[in-house]
């Protein structure tokens, strides 16, 4: 939310859900808009996507597991994610996640759908 307010967005209502699914749910729904990862784009092909190119806009990884559990594949685990974080793979670079431009047979087979916020009623 402070990306947004930063950029001066101010949504009139805003709904926070756990699930993408959830989320990418409510935008098919025409109830609003959702920041997701860029990974996630694939996850339904009826939205459209816009990248947010701003360094700041970041997702963090979250690492769940059992309490106590200090296992060997839960430490190697949280050590390979702070090598690759480290390592600052270019895969982890906005740059590298461009969505490509939908092509022109897929253009013409389906309409694409913009997404807005809804209206605010009086």
């Amino acid at each position: 939310m402070t990306l947004l307010h930063d950029h001066g967005v101010r949504p009139a209502e805003v709904q926070e859900v756990r699930e993408l699914q959830t989320a990418m749910g409510l935008v098919a729904a025409e109830a609003g808009v959702c920041v997701i990862p860029a990974a996630a784009r694939s996850l339904r092909t009826d939205l459209r996507y816009r990248l947010i190119d701003d360094e700041r806009a970041t997702s963090p990884i979250i690492l769940s597991h059992r309490v106590n559990d200090a296992s060997r594949h839960v430490e190697l685990v949280k050590q390979l994610l702070r090598e690759i974080y480290a390592e600052k793979p270019p895969w982890l670079d906005a740059a590298h996640n461009r969505l490509p431009e939908p092509s022109t047979d897929a253009a013409a087979a389906e309409p694409s759908r913009e997404r807005a916020a809804p209206r605010r009623r009086r």
